[in-house]
């Protein structure tokens, strides 16, 4: 129990809050690899008999092991702390990753994708807690005034994450040997070597190592006397900072009305980024007839990467705005995020020509990250309590990971059924826009809701903090 408002010390919470983000990379890079390199692992693994169906449902069920730690990671958290919790999972990416990796390099094209996949789904046991833990230490490290910033910089392990694989997985995959390849097995990937999905893994693999290390040395807790967790917006500036502080219970999260519809949003979210993320690229470069425009591979990562500095960009501006636009006007927000997923479900795979690729990405790109900003920036707002806060983000994490396996398994299904992978390709890639379009539409109406029980938080806030204005001459 603090009687003063805690101390904030700015270098160590900033320093905390970048190694986090690079540590969290991790998560991301296993995640958005197969971006750039799904038509080399459909070739690669071929002999072991790989098909789209399978590649969705194994990647899908990988997505469903980081739900093992979702909830129980707010749990743990209070056990543990957030920084020894964020640690564990670290240590769970460098293991999964590494065992991954010396599997495929050891066994060659012998090698089962099934196999393989499983054993890297070690590395994502712990994604879904590194967001618990990530989220829990800026509340920690910062006080709410200060918070919509790093909150917004949690996010942006994703687009760290894409410009990795973006701009370097060209040029590894170039260092690929073409030996013992056939010349429709190079065709069939764009002309790119099917080896190169080795060395990318190799090189990513070792990147994940030493990120990871870094973090694990700088990631710390904040000591009783510089911790803002229990400071809530109403009492940050009574003078008493913790004087109220309780622990509270889990229950306040997993009942929280204003949680549940931000999760219903960012199921939603999910169906549109995660089908993005695995065949956007190679949606661009298909053929007219499949819906695409025939771009080579690298102006579709260079094209793709204009999305990634506008995601970085959204990050940093919108955590900059929040610092000085008063919360009882953040339910904008919710309505502008709404709004643009329910525009990215429905177009993301109905581009109508090639001159919107373009525009259509940068506000892509920007729209993407909205989301996950907001949502990691409002849900502490939305409970008082470090175990009801837990419980929220764990509940968050989960279902993001629920609807990112739902969503591998579906797109796989539709683009199995349309022969998109065989040689030569059939059907359309448009088929993809009923899915991700109707996930936008039940995201724009869970939004609205969100927004309206924000106004009712924030009124409930401002006069809790009158309240405590009033009781603090007498104290």
């Amino acid at each position: 129990m603090t009687v003063t408002a805690p101390k904030h010390n700015l270098g160590r919470s900033w320093a905390v809050t970048i190694c986090q983000v690079l540590g969290s990379s991790a998560f991301g890079i296993s995640l958005y690899k197969a971006m750039t390199t799904y038509m080399l692992i459909m070739v690669y693994f071929a002999p072991t008999g790989l098909t789209p169906e399978i590649y969705g449902a194994v990647t899908g069920a990988v997505a469903l092991i980081a739900l093992i730690t979702a909830i129980p990671g707010g749990l743990i958290m209070a056990k543990i702390g957030a920084a020894n919790l964020a640690k564990l999972c670290m240590l769970t990416a460098v293991l999964g990753n590494g065992l991954a990796c010396l599997y495929l390099v050891f066994c060659g094209r012998g090698t089962d994708f099934v196999i393989m996949t499983i054993i890297g789904g070690i590395a994502m046991l712990g994604w879904g807690a590194m967001s618990v833990a990530g989220t829990a230490l800026v509340s920690a490290w910062f006080p709410p005034k200060k918070r919509p910033l790093p909150m917004g910089c949690c996010g942006m392990f994703v687009p760290v994450s894409l410009i990795l694989v973006q701009y370097l997985s060209s040029p590894l995959i170039a260092m690929a040997s073409y030996d013992g390849f056939t010349e429709d097995e190079i065709a069939a990937c764009f002309g790119q070597s099917p080896a190169g999905i080795v060395t990318v893994t190799v090189a990513f693999t070792i990147y994940i190592v030493v990120m990871c290390v870094l973090a694990m040395i700088v990631i710390r807790n904040p000591k009783p006397e510089e911790s803002f967790l229990g400071v809530t917006a109403a009492t940050e500036n009574s003078g008493g900072g913790q004087q109220e502080f309780s622990e509270g219970s889990y229950k306040e999260g997993f009942t929280n009305i204003g949680v549940w519809l931000m999760i219903i949003v960012f199921v939603c979210y999910t169906f549109g980024s995660t089908t993005y993320a695995n065949y956007w690229p190679t949606y661009i470069e298909s053929a007219p007839a499949q819906g695409g425009f025939e771009i080579a591979p690298e102006t579709a990562n260079m094209m793709t990467t204009a999305v990634t500095y506008s995601m970085i960009a959204v990050s940093l501006i919108v955590g900059f705005l929040l610092t000085k636009v008063p919360r009882d006007y953040w339910w904008i927000l919710i309505l502008i995020c709404s709004c643009a997923i329910c525009f990215n479900g429905i177009f993301l795979f109905m581009i109508p020509g090639a001159g919107f690729l373009i525009p259509f990405l940068v506000i892509y790109g920007c729209l993407q990250e909205l989301w996950p900003c907001t949502t990691y920036t409002l849900v502490p707002e939305m409970v008082d309590t470090p175990k009801g806060l837990g419980a929220a983000l764990g509940m968050v994490s989960f279902f993001m990971n629920v609807a990112g396996t739902v969503t591998s398994a579906i797109a796989g299904i539709i683009i199995g059924s349309q022969g998109l992978t065989n040689i030569p390709p059939e059907g359309t890639w448009n088929a993809l826009a009923p899915f991700t379009g109707a996930g936008g539409v039940i995201a724009l109406i869970a939004g609205i809701g969100a927004l309206f029980y924000w106004r009712k938080r924030w009124a409930t806030l401002k006069a809790r903090a009158a309240a405590l204005a009033a009781e603090a001459p007498a104290a």
